[in-house]
């Protein structure tokens, strides 16, 4: 009997519907070729969303016409945890959190720029949190930092 896909699951696919799927048969060829120079297979990128590569596994899913669907950015988040496993048991700091740091420091940029624009345009306007908000928003960074280091610590182990 059939069961309900997880949240998880579903915004998987969201994901992966916008951001362009296509069917394995035509992302094989976004795939870099095996050590040997041989052009992957699509059964190999069935194999691994179904069953991942040293623990890591493709983000796809099977359509209604029984088809494997994945996407280019599906099949770039794959090799970049794999490639952060491989680092990471050399003592090397993964690159999803420097990739979730600079993404964060962009946000504070662009807000900031925005800010200044506001400024620019209405005039200066009174500072909208507190340097408490501040402080609690600073803790907020910190817990979320703490957090994904404890992730990758189980997934090293």
């Amino acid at each position: 009997m059939p069961t309900e896909p997880s949240s998880a699951d579903a915004k998987m696919i969201e994901r992966l519907l916008r951001e362009g799927c296509v069917p394995v048969s035509r992302a094989v060829a976004l795939a870099p070729p095996s050590c040997r120079g041989k052009a992957r297979s699509p059964y190999t990128l069935v194999r691994w969303i179904e069953d991942g590569k040293r623990g890591v596994r493709l983000e796809g899913f099977y359509g209604a016409d029984k088809c494997w669907w994945t996407s280019a950015g599906a099949l770039a988040r794959f090799f970049a945890r794999l490639t952060d496993m491989k680092l990471a048991g050399r003592g090397f700091r993964p690159t999803s959190v420097c990739a979730d740091e600079a993404e964060a420091a962009d946000r504070q940029r662009r807000a900031k720029a925005a800010n200044e624009e506001m400024d620019r345009l209405f005039g200066r306007r009174k500072p909208s949190t507190s340097a408490a908000e501040d402080g609690a928003e600073s803790e907020a960074v910190r817990r979320s930092a703490r957090a994904a280091e404890a992730e990758w610590a189980k997934i090293e182990r």
